[in-house]
């Protein structure tokens, strides 16, 4: 279930990707197209789900962008924005050894990082530990009682995750010590004293049970095998209760946890539609480290300035596919709203607006099918 919630949702977030497009500006997707070459050249994809893992499983990550330009230190503050980003790469707190904070109430950044201060294990060089802010992009959303460091999506599970790993731990040991029975040996008769019970033990009969062991006695043993007949605990009861609670505190429908595949449940759609509600706010979520690292690439680029950034939107590629029923249904609901439309629109704006086309030639769609006047009838009056 941990690793569902945490590898499975980032994976799902990033897995189709997404585009840019630009804002009251028809490239016909050139400024898009120069981005995702630049993205598959820094491997933006598997880095960025790395980094919301680490994040999702952390608490916080770093991401780390190396710039083609004249510092000597990753420390130097990053003045030329133009820079190209020779590289990118994820780093988890473990990674991170402390924070070195700005403190200057005038300064805008007062309380938050300046320095990441980076263990060796990271894999920079001595004296490369400390990076400036500038350079890097801190990746905390759940932000919870500290100003930028966030929770692991797994802390509010815990109790349940782990209560659910002893349970099922201590269930599995008793069908190993006990699922097929145990011997319950009597020693009958007068003479069955402790030092009897004693001497029966130092025989060794029962020692390393296995299929190949016997027991021989005589009138005055009794054996019997119990076992756990209708003594023992149901588990699902417990299992559900933990399924619910890791369900409930992830947002993740029981199903779709469980990993059942569509058409297999009673309302899968739903719980389908219910996850991708999950990964959409993570999307939201993650796309302010997306357009941190795409303003950069826009610059050296050169689409845009610093004083005159292009104006974009991120367009995510949708998780949800409708099934071909829901496809046909959607297109005659949309049929029907365009009969309804032509009433009060244009048929150019019916057609821009509900089927993307672009007008009829010679403003043969600049009309409004409601307001035509009807055709008068053949032979009769004016």
């Amino acid at each position: 279930a941990a690793f569902r919630i945490v590898f499975g949702v980032a994976k799902d977030t990033l897995d189709n990707w997404f585009t840019i497009e630009l804002i009251n500006k028809d490239d016909k997707g050139a400024a898009n197209e120069k981005v995702q070459k630049e993205l598959t050249r820094l491997q933006a994809k598997w880095k960025f789900i790395k980094l919301l893992t680490l994040k999702r499983l952390f608490g916080y990550s770093i991401l780390i962008k190396g710039y083609k330009d004249d510092a000597a230190k990753l420390e130097n503050e990053l003045t030329d924005k133009a820079a190209q980003i020779a590289y990118i790469e994820p780093y988890s707190k473990l990674e991170i050894n402390r924070f070195i904070d700005v403190d200057d109430p005038q300064d805008e950044r007062d309380g938050y990082p300046q320095f990441y201060v980076m263990k060796k294990s990271a894999g920079l060089v001595s004296n490369q530990v400390r990076v400036h802010y500038s350079r890097g992009i801190l990746c905390s959303s759940l932000v919870v009682d500290h100003r930028y460091l966030g929770w692991s999506v797994l802390q509010a599970l815990y109790d349940d995750i782990t209560g659910y790993r002893y349970m099922r731990y201590g269930f599995y040991q008793t069908i190993i010590r006990y699922g097929s029975g145990f011997p319950d040996v009597t020693l009958m008769g007068p003479e069955a004293d402790q030092k009897a019970i004693n001497a029966f033990i130092a025989s060794g009969q029962f020692d390393n049970l296995n299929g190949m062991k016997y027991f021989v006695h005589n009138e005055q043993q009794k054996l019997e095998f119990k076992g756990f007949a209708a003594a023992t605990l149901n588990p699902i009861n417990y299992y559900q209760i933990a399924l619910e609670t890791l369900s409930m505190g992830s947002g993740i429908p029981e199903p779709v946890l469980k990993g059942s595949q569509a058409g297999a449940i009673t309302g899968s759609e739903i719980n389908e539609r219910a996850y991708f509600k999950v990964i959409s706010d993570e999307q939201t979520d993650f796309e302010q480290v997306i357009r941190d690292l795409v303003d950069s690439i826009l610059l050296y680029l050169e689409l845009g300035t610093e004083e005159e950034p292009l104006d974009y939107k991120i367009v995510w590629k949708p998780s949800y596919e409708p099934t071909a029923k829901e496809k046909a249904e959607l297109d005659f609901l949309n049929a029907q709203t365009a009969e309804k439309e032509l009433l009060c629109k244009t048929v150019d704006e019916v057609r821009k607006d509900r089927f993307k086309l672009p007008e009829l030639p010679d403003k043969a769609g600049a009309i409004v099918i409601g307001l035509a006047k009807p055709a008068q009838p053949q032979g009769q009056g004016v």
